[in-house]
């Protein structure tokens, strides 16, 4: 699985890296504007992200602003299967934490994540068993 963490803290940046690489390649950027440009070098090359966790809050581009972004790079190159994405954050956002349309996120995890919460985020994804 390949997978891009974008997290301006260091450390949360790390934890996230250290319970995510066991599920595969991970990719690790400190904003929104380093997200996107990633995501798009990955498709350009013909792969792609299987799992973006994007936090909300960053600076220069925030999460959302970043998901949205990514979300029109998989329009404009017509990729068939995109990537689930989960939103983080400190924030208790309520209205956030369940996916729509109108977010266009498949999951949201309150921070300090929690490996088991992460695990069961990844499951109910299908993206591991």
């Amino acid at each position: 699985m390949n997978i891009l963490i974008a997290e301006d803290d260091l450390a949360s940046r790390k934890y996230l890296t250290k319970v995510l690489e066991q599920y595969g390649q991970v990719d690790g950027v400190i904003d929104g504007i380093e997200a996107v440009d990633f995501f798009l070098e990955k498709i350009e090359t013909g792969d792609i992200y299987d799992l973006v966790c994007l936090d909300i809050m960053m600076p220069r581009v925030d999460g959302y602003k970043a998901l949205d972004a990514i979300r029109d790079i998989e329009e404009e190159f017509n990729v068939s299967k995109r990537c689930k994405i989960i939103m983080t954050s400190a924030l208790n956002e309520m209205d956030q934490r369940e996916p729509s349309k109108e977010h266009k996120h498949d999951g949201y995890l309150m921070k300090p994540i929690d490996m088991s919460e992460m695990e069961a985020m990844l499951k109910k994804l299908e993206l591991i068993q």
